[in-house]
C-alpha cells in the first residue's frame, strides 16, 4: 500500500517557444541573462552585441510558463528590464522582470465550456512521470497538469471508480489538477476529461504505476519540526574545551572580520544541558551547523571529516550527544560541507608543499604552482587555485576524481553508522548531479530512513526527480513570506505564486518534505527583517507551519532574537528568560504542538480556493478532511464571504477556539484562521 504523485506532462510540455530579449548597455564588456530558466546563472546564457551599437540581443527557446529574469553586466551588476511588462520584488531591494510565455498552437483557442477539448494538445511519455514518490499506506495522490482555461473537470478512473479531481492552481499558462485514490496495487489508471457537454478518455490504454521506481521520502519527515543550532553560539556546557580568546558569553553584534574568528565557547554539551529547553519546545529533529575540526567557529573549512572539532568535545561528546538525542526522542541531521575543505587540510597542505607530487594533487583544481608565500589582491588564491567564490581557504574538491567521491562517500557513511539520521548537503548545486544520484543510493542502502536535503536558494526541480534528495532548504518559502509582510501594501497574488511555483513543480511528497524556513545562519533574523512587528511575525509563523512542508526554526528565532546579515544573525543564544519575547515563544509551541497532532498540516494537499487580491484562503485536503487557512496580511481590516467553501457550518478556529456560524467573516489587520468543521 502506498501514496504518491504522478506530474503527467501534458498540453506541450515538450514545446518550445522562441523569446527574444534585448538590452541597451553600450559601455558594457559583457551582458548575460539570468533568471528563472537557467537558476540565476551569469554564464550560461551570454548575450550578443551583434551590431555593436550597444544593443545586446539573445533568443531563448522556452517552454510556456511565467519566468523572472535580469540582465548582467560585466558579471557582476544586476539590471531589470525596463521595457517588461511585470515586475516583481527580488528580495533584495529590487526588482526582477517578469516575461509570460504562452502556448502556440496553430489553429487552437483555449476556452473552458466550449464542448472542445484538444487533445491533440496532449504530450504525454513514461519516461517525464518522474513524480512517483511513495508517501504513506493509506492514498494515491494524483497531479494533472493542462494547458489553462480549456477543461470543465478532470476525473481519474480506475477499475469501477472514478474520483473527480480539484483544481489546485491556475497561472494563465498551465493550471493543475489532483487528488486521492485509495492505495492499492498493482494501480491501473487513465483520466476523463471532460468540457461542457464534450468528453473522452485519456489515454487509450491504462497506465500502470511501478512503486519500485523510486526510494520514498522517510516517513518520520513529515511530522518532523525541526531546530537549526549554529554550534558555537548555542550554550557552553564545558569551559574546560573553550578555543583560546574565549569571549563571555554575551548577546551582542558579531560584525568583523566576517566573525569567523570570533569565539564564545559553545559546544555539544551545550546542546546535552539544553535537551529540556527543546523538549519544551516540541521539537523532534535537530539540525547542526558544522561540528568537524575546523579553524573557523562556523566550520565551514575543515580540516578533519571523520573527527569532531575538539573545541566542541570531539567525538566523545557526540556519542554522548545522539544517545541523549534518542533518550528524548530527537533525530539529528549533520551538515555535510562536501564542495571545499579547509587550506588547512592534510590533503590540500600536501598539495601546497609537494604540487603534482603529491597524491592529492588531483583532487583540487590547480591552475599554477607553486604558491606563494603570501597572496595578494594583485595575486589572488583564485588564480592559482579553484576555491569557492573566490576564497583562498576554502579550495574546491574536484568531482572529476573518483577518489573524491568515494573518499566523501565514505565519510556520509561513518556518520550514518555513528548514528545521525540525515544529512543537509552545503552549495549542493556546485557538485554534480551524477555524484548526488550515487550519493542517495549508497545512503539510502545502507539506511533506507536516512534523510538527505540540499542547500539549494532558488529553483531546486532539476535535483527532486527522486533520484538525488528527500527535499531542500526551501529559500522561495521564505522569498514569499518576506514578499507579502515586508511591505506597506501586500501583494497576494504575488504570494500565491511564489507559493505555488513550487508546490506545482516538485514533487509533493518531497514538498512535503522541504523546509518552511523564515531564517538561517545565511540570512537576517527574522524578527531584525519585520523590525520587530509582532503582528507581522504572528502572521509569518501561522504560515510556517500550516503551509506544506517541514517547519524549520533557526536558534532563538522563537524568542525574538535579532541580527542582520550573517555573522550578525550567529549571536550567542539568550538564556535570560526576562529577555525572550513570551508571546512569540507561546505561539510556537501552540504551533508546533498544533502540527504534530493534525495528519492535514503534515501530508494534507494544497489548493487555492480563489485568487482574491484582498485577503488569503487556501484549502488543505488530506482523504475526506479539509482545514481552510485564512490571513489578512494587511494593516486594515478585511471582510470575506464563505458563502461556497466546501464546508458544512459551523467552522471554528483550531487556533482561538472561535465558532463561526455566518458565511461573512471580518477579519482584523495581520490575523489569520485555521478552520475546521465543528463537528470533527
Amino acid at each position: 500500500m502506498f501514496k504518491l504523485l504522478i506530474l503527467l506532462c501534458i498540453a506541450g510540455e515538450t514545446q518550445l517557444i522562441p523569446v527574444k530579449f534585448r538590452f541597451e548597455a553600450p559601455n558594457a564588456e559583457e551582458v548575460s541573462l539570468a533568471g528563472t530558466f537557467n537558476g540565476w546563472s551569469t554564464t550560461i546564457n551570454p548575450m550578443k552585441d551583434n551590431d555593436k551599437d550597444g544593443v545586446w540581443e539573445l533568443t531563448l527557446y522556452l517552454k510556456p510558463g511565467r519566468y523572472e529574469y535580469k540582465f548582467v553586466v560585466n558579471g557582476s551588476k544586476w539590471y531589470e528590464d525596463p521595457k517588461s511588462q511585470d515586475y516583481v520584488p527580488d528580495g533584495f531591494g529590487g526588482r526582477n522582470s517578469v516575461v509570460v510565455v504562452l502556448p502556440q498552437k496553430s489553429g487552437i483557442h483555449l476556452e473552458r465550456g466550449d464542448g472542445i477539448i484538444f487533445s491533440q494538445c496532449i504530450e504525454f511519455s513514461l519516461k517525464n512521470i518522474y513524480f512517483l514518490v511513495p508517501l504513506d499506506d493509506k492514498f494515491l495522490y494524483i497531479r494533472l497538469k493542462l494547458f489553462a482555461n480549456d477543461i470543465d473537470s478532470v476525473y481519474v478512473t480506475y477499475t469501477d471508480t472514478a474520483v473527480k479531481l480539484d483544481l489546485v492552481w491556475e497561472n494563465g499558462v498551465y493550471e493543475y489538477w489532483d487528488g486521492m485514490v485509495s492505495a492499492f496495487t498493482p494501480f491501473r489508471f487513465r483520466f476523463k476529461l471532460i468540457d461542457g457537454t464534450q468528453s473522452f478518455f485519456w489515454p487509450d490504454t491504462f497506465l500502470v504505476y511501478n512503486k519500485s521506481l523510486i526510494t520514498p521520502v522517510p516517513q518520520w519527515v513529515y511530522d518532523a519540526i525541526i531546530y537549526q543550532i549554529f554550534p558555537e553560539r548555542f550554550f557552553n556546557g564545558n569551559k574546560n574545551n573553550d578555543p583560546p580568546g574565549t569571549k563571555k558569553w554575551e548577546y551582542e553584534p558579531v560584525l568583523a572580520p566576517w566573525g569567523w574568528s570570533v569565539f564564545y565557547g559553545g559546544d555539544l554539551e551545550g546542546i546535552i544541558q539544553k535537551l529540556n529547553y527543546l523538549d519544551s519546545l516540541g521539537v523532534n529533529c535537530l539540525y547542526l551547523n558544522p561540528i568537524f575540526e575546523s579553524p573557523a567557529n562556523h566550520k565551514y573549512e575543515i580540516t578533519d571529516y571523520y573527527n569532531v572539532d575538539d573545541n566542541f568535545g570531539g567525538n566523545v561528546a557526540f556519542d554522548r550527544l545522539v544517545d541523549s538525542l534518542k533518550a528524548h526522542g530527537i533525530k539529528v541531521i549533520l551538515d555535510g560541507v562536501f564542495n571545499h575543505s579547509s587550506d588547512n587540510h592534510p590533503f590540500f597542505e600536501d598539495v601546497r608543499h609537494k604540487g603534482k607530487k603529491s597524491p592529492y594533487y588531483n583532487w583540487y583544481t590547480v591552475y599554477r604552482w607553486p604558491f606563494p608565500d603570501k597572496f595578494t589582491p594583485q595575486d589572488p588564491p583564485k588564480d592559482y587555485y579553484k576555491c569557492w567564490w573566490g576564497f583562498g581557504d576554502l579550495p574546491e574538491l574536484n568531482y572529476e576524481n573518483q577518489k573524491v567521491k568515494e573518499y566523501f562517500l565514505d565519510v556520509a557513511q561513518y556518520w550514518v553508522k555513528r548514528g545521525i539520521n540525515g544529512w543537509r548537503l552545503d552549495v549542493a548545486n556546485e557538485i554534480p548531479h551524477e555524484f548526488w544520484a550515487e550519493f542517495r543510493k549508497t545512503l539510502k542502502t545502507l539506511e533506507k530512513d536516512v534523510y538527505i536535503v540540499g542547500e539549494i536558494w532558488g529553483d531546486a526541480a532539476p535535483w527532486l526527480r527522486g533520484n538525488e534528495f528527500d527535499g531542500v532548504m526551501n529559500y522561495i518559502f521564505r522569498t514569499a513570506i518576506l514578499d507579502l509582510l515586508k511591505v506597506d501594501n501586500p501583494n497576494v497574488k504575488l504570494f500565491y505564486s511564489r507559493i505555488f511555483s513550487y508546490t506545482t513543480n516538485y514533487p509533493y511528497p518531497i514538498v512535503l518534505a522541504s523546509w518552511n524556513l523564515l531564517g538561517s545562519h545565511d540570512t537576517p533574523r527574522i524578527f531584525s527583517e519585520f523590525s520587530g512587528n509582532m503582528s507581522k511575525m504572528k502572521v509569518a509563523i501561522f504560515l510556517q507551519y500550516v503551509l506544506p512542508g517541514v517547519p524549520t526554526v533557526y536558534y532563538g528565532d522563537e524568542i525574538g532574537m535579532e541580527g542582520g546579515k550573517d555573522p550578525d544573525c550567529r549571536r550567542c543564544m539568550i538564556w535570560d528568560e526576562n529577555s525572550w519575547e513570551k508571546e512569540l515563544l507561546n505561539l510556537e509551541k501552540r504551533m508546533i504542538a498544533l502540527r504534530k497532532r493534525v495528519d492535514i498540516l503534515q501530508k494534507g494537499t494544497l489548493h487555492c480556493l480563489y485568487n482574491d487580491p484582498n485577503v488569503i484562503m487556501l484549502e488543505r485536503k488530506y482523504g475526506k478532511n479539509i482545514l481552510l487557512i485564512i490571513v489578512n496580511p494587511y494593516s486594515e481590516k478585511r471582510y470575506l464571504s464563505l458563502r461556497n467553501v466546501p464546508m458544512k457550518f459551523p467552522l471554528v478556529d483550531m487556533i482561538s477556539g472561535k465558532v463561526y456560524k455566518d458565511t461573512s467573516i471580518e477579519l482584523s489587520p495581520y490575523s489569520y484562521l485555521l478552520l475546521k468543521e465543528k463537528g470533527e
